[in-house]
């Protein structure tokens, strides 16, 4: 019985003789269309998180930026298009897993299939495991979840795409770009390990469809990211305005500022191995899903 691990070295291989064909065509024109996406924020982040240890690895014309959260896809072509339809082919893959491989979601075949100018659907095919075990070498053939032709999240855009000369415009030196809201379906659950399975958590960030315009800088080919390993890379999501350093205030201020930052910082430290404690006492109890689901709505 072929692992969970043994398909994801195949889909890997695969994906490195898809994207060497990639880097061999030509080079996209100079005016080109993306789309720019950050899916959930707050997925995204647990993933490249010290919780998680997670990483995020794309393939094709698929590229993620750490510092924007956002992935950027440059789109392949454009078929069906009529007045009130049309699909925009994604090409690459997107790969998230954490924990060790217990969460891991592999998402391929991407593209936007639209029904009328305003709504469309995000539609992929996917493998995920079911997030019932404890370590990777618990998920067998059996335990993943898979997925053809998926529609992950709807989408609804508030300014009208022009379909039918969708192909001609994204070729215009002129960029136009089109917003949508995006709200995960039922059937995307599992891509996101079951974590985003209560109405609650269903919006997820705004999409941008820009059209024409100067192609975005995105290396075709596999790349892989994660959390950087240095112990002073998660940023302070709330910076004083007198962090030391920054010139402002008395001496004497910055350097009980800076007795006080390192005091949070060792009681922050403290707090963060207390959670990754009780992280592993859960997951032996076969609750890790219902752990991740909450701290990934932590500060949303």
């Amino acid at each position: 019985m072929m692992h969970r691990r043994s398909r994801a070295l195949a889909y890997l291989l695969a994906s490195t003789v898809a994207a060497t064909a990639v880097i061999a065509a030509p080079a996209p024109p100079a005016d080109a269309s993306d789309v720019s996406w950050g899916l959930r924020e707050s997925f995204v982040r647990y993933i490249l998180s010290s919780l998680s240890s997670g990483t995020i690895a794309t393939t094709g014309s698929v590229q993620f930026d750490p510092d924007t959260e956002a992935f950027t896809f440059l789109p392949g072509e454009v078929t069906h298009a009529t007045a009130t339809s049309a699909t925009v082919s994604l090409p690459g893959s997107i790969h998230f897993t954490g924990h060790g491989e217990v969460l891991d979601s592999l998402v391929t075949d991407m593209r936007l299939e639209f029904s009328s100018p305003t709504q469309a659907a995000f539609v992929a095919d996917y493998e995920s495991n079911e997030m019932e075990g404890t370590t990777a070498e618990d998920y067998s053939d059996e335990s993943v979840l898979t997925g053809n032709d998926v529609r992950i999240v709807e989408l609804t855009f508030t300014t009208p795409v022009p379909l039918e000369s969708l192909a001609d415009d994204m070729a215009s030196a002129s960029p136009t770009s089109y917003t949508a809201t995006a709200t995960l379906n039922d059937e995307g659950i599992p891509v996101f390990g079951a974590i985003y399975a209560g109405e609650t958590y269903r919006k997820f960030e705004e999409l941008t469809l820009t059209v024409g315009g100067t192609n975005p800088t995105v290396t075709p080919g596999s790349h892989s990211y994660e959390k950087p390993s240095t112990p002073d890379s998660d940023p302070d999501p709330n910076p004083s305005p007198d962090t030391p350093g920054t010139g402002s205030g008395s001496s004497t201020d910055s350097t009980t500022d800076a007795n006080t930052s390192t005091e949070i910082k060792a009681t922050g430290e403290e707090i963060v191995r207390i959670i990754l404690g009780i992280i592993s006492a859960l997951a032996m109890l076969g609750m890790l899903a219902t752990v991740i689901k909450h701290v990934a709505e932590l500060g949303r």
